[in-house]
């Protein structure tokens, strides 16, 4: 297993910890952290069988640890990260745009394969969750796409 593996492990790992707690909420809504977090870990990671790894360990996290129906969740954002990672090599734009396209994308596949009635019966809160998650994912996008290249020399 590669550091780069590791780190990204612990990254999905914080990120799936961090979604579950509650102080992070804002007006009683909570970015889904692991979704944006292995959506950048997509871009971070060439080879599939790594980042099956970490989309299998963030689902696991989150069948322990989730609000919803958990294997529904869990199958859930496996599949989203998945869809989004086939999706983003046909996407034609600069990474940064692609990215917070496929966090756009995602939120909302997320939902309508675990409870579709939350988008239109909740619609502000999904609303809202779509703006927290691109927030959160224009800051991690940044954040990462520094380090990575300080670390690698390689451009994201």
């Amino acid at each position: 297993m590669t550091s780069r593996l590791i780190w990204l492990l612990l990254f999905v790992v914080t990120a799936a910890i961090l979604q579950q707690l509650p102080g992070l909420q804002l007006a009683g809504v909570r970015p889904n952290w692991t979704l944006v977090a292995l959506l950048l870990a997509g871009f971070l990671v060439r080879d599939w069988v790594e980042y099956l790894l970490l989309v299998a360990a963030a689902a696991a996290l989150l069948n322990v640890w989730g609000s919803h129906p958990q294997t529904l969740a869990a199958a859930a954002l496996a599949a989203t990260a998945v869809a989004a990672k086939l999706l983003r090599s046909i996407l034609p734009w600069q990474s940064f745009l692609n990215y917070l396209l496929l966090v756009a994308l995602a939120t909302p596949a997320f939902y309508l394969l675990i409870d579709r009635a939350f988008l239109i019966s909740r619609s502000p809160l999904f609303f809202q969750e779509l703006l927290y998650n691109l927030i959160l994912g224009a800051v991690l996008f940044l954040a990462a796409t520094r380090f990575y290249h300080k670390k690698t020399g390689i451009r994201i």
